[in-house]
């Protein structure tokens, strides 16, 4: 098989911490539910019960600025029609108290 990928959604924007809350809530919402559907573009994503999960906070300093990012990213195999492939429950690896 060739290796390839795309963008099926993608979004950029600025928010408000209380509006990026209420996204993370309702995102959980979702999540629990097994599905998400991403209005903008109308993708619905149908979720496994066991997601990879990855959480990274970067600190850059450049010439103009310096700036961090957190990046929480979630990922799954799925099968060729989009649904994903059962997976068994990783280890998590932090907590957030």
């Amino acid at each position: 098989m060739t290796e390839s990928s795309k963008y099926v959604f993608e979004s950029q924007d600025t928010v408000s911490r209380d509006e990026l809350a209420e996204l993370f809530e309702t995102l959980a919402q979702r999540i629990r539910s097994g599905s998400v559907t991403l209005v903008t573009q109308q993708v619905d994503v149908q979720l496994p019960d066991a997601l990879k999960l990855k959480l990274q906070v970067e600190h850059s300093v450049k010439r103009s600025d310096t700036r961090r990012e957190l990046e929480l990213e979630m990922g799954w195999d799925v099968h060729d029609d989009g649904t994903p492939v059962a997976q068994q429950s990783p280890k998590r690896g932090f907590t957030i108290p």
